[in-house]
């Protein structure tokens, strides 16, 4: 702050500063600091000030950041972040990487498995057994590499995290599934950039009606791009019970749409201008229909009123809600165990590598 910059009302850990047409953002996890700028000058100028008040040391240009490796193509104008030594270590501390066995998998989840607290232990000698098997150590492992870089495992962890407190072998084999698809692709991450000079925002939203079988909640879903690099992805359980695939999809639209404005207010501290209303993809004609018409229907009218902001933005002008098919909601992978054609057409839309189908209709 001493030196101009200001702190991020939308993510504490962002700093930037803009001083005489030269722009500069600096991001802070506890005493790493990632410096970004227009001016080399201007950077280096910063780092002697850090190095004039504290012991710091220059590691140069960034190669690696909390346990992700970064990869820059400046001929394609591209960053990919992975975690390969990441996922490699993990392997090896949980007795995965011996040739021949645990072979790796295309997929992280069986399409027709269906895990519950039925299959839980009950009684005090499995509950040991379970104990000594590190399951919670497993997911714990995993659910770091799903945050970072791994949203095509979303859906897979978040359906393990559930049972943390009493899992039984079935909640076991299927972490360890996660596992042996990580060990078939340890280098894949997401890339962010590309050639365009513009900045687009867009996202998907999807919902799973109902799939838990001890609850019959449903799942939200979303994916935020910047043109068509990931930047923050959820899949969770909805916290209440839905009585409609319209009612669970629209509460996943409200949950991507505060994702998106939260983009938004990003977008200013970077100094970046917001041009149009921001895209949120979705696959349910009803809850489109919802989204954009305020007439009460009695199957919708228990909906709490708080949800219904989303007509606000809409008629604002800041979001915009475009029906997309089915076959191209990429958010599809976030909501359920697809089968492995599927989840190999929606993952490299999903990871940034490849142009999205509902994306790109849209544009023509």
């Amino acid at each position: 702050k001493q030196t101009g910059f200001t702190r991020s009302l939308a993510d504490p850990c962002l700093y930037t500063r803009y001083r005489n047409g030269k722009f500069m953002a600096v991001s802070v996890w506890v005493d790493d600091l990632v410096i970004a700028g227009s001016s080399a000058e201007q950077v280096a100028k910063f780092k002697a000030k850090l190095r004039s008040a504290y012991k710091t040391d220059n590691l140069g240009k960034l190669k690696w950041i909390l346990g992700m490796r970064v990869t820059r193509d400046r001929a394609k104008r591209t960053i990919t972040l992975d975690q390969s030594l990441y996922i490699k270590d993990m392997l090896k501390r949980f007795d995965m990487d011996k040739p021949g066995l645990d072979p790796p998998l295309a997929i992280p989840a069986d399409p027709n498995a269906k895990l519950s607290r039925a299959q839980c232990p009950t009684n005090p000698v499995d509950q040991a057994r379970m104990k000594n098997l590190k399951y919670s150590s497993i997911v714990g492992s995993i659910l770091f590499a799903c945050v970072c870089t791994r949203p095509d495992i979303a859906n897979a962890t978040r359906d393990v995290c559930r049972y943390m407190h009493n899992p039984g072998m079935p909640h076991y084999r299927a972490a360890r599934r996660i596992l042996r698809y990580l060990k078939g692709t340890q280098d894949l991450g997401i890339t962010l950039g590309g050639s365009t000079n513009s900045i687009e925002r867009f996202a998907y939203s999807d919902s799973s009606y109902a799939p838990c079988i001890d609850t019959r909640r449903s799942v939200t879903g979303f994916v935020t791009y910047w043109n068509y690099g990931p930047v923050s992805w959820e899949s969770r359980t909805q916290p209440t019970v839905s009585k409609s695939t319209a009612e669970a999809e629209y509460y996943a639209l409200g949950e991507a749409i505060s994702e998106m404005l939260w983009n938004r207010q990003i977008a200013t501290d970077l100094h970046i201008p917001t041009l149009g209303p921001d895209t949120v993809f979705e696959d349910n004609q009803a809850a489109v229909a919802l989204a954009y018409n305020p007439r009460h229907k009695r199957r919708t009218k228990h909906i709490d009123v708080r949800w219904h902001f989303i007509r606000q933005y809409i008629k604002q002008g800041d979001i915009t809600v475009p029906y997309c098919p089915t076959n191209d909601m990429v958010a599809d992978i976030l909501t359920k165990n697809l089968v492995k054609a599927k989840f190999m057409k929606l993952r490299p839309q999903l990871m940034g590598h490849k142009p999205h189908a509902a994306k790109t209709a849209l544009a023509a």
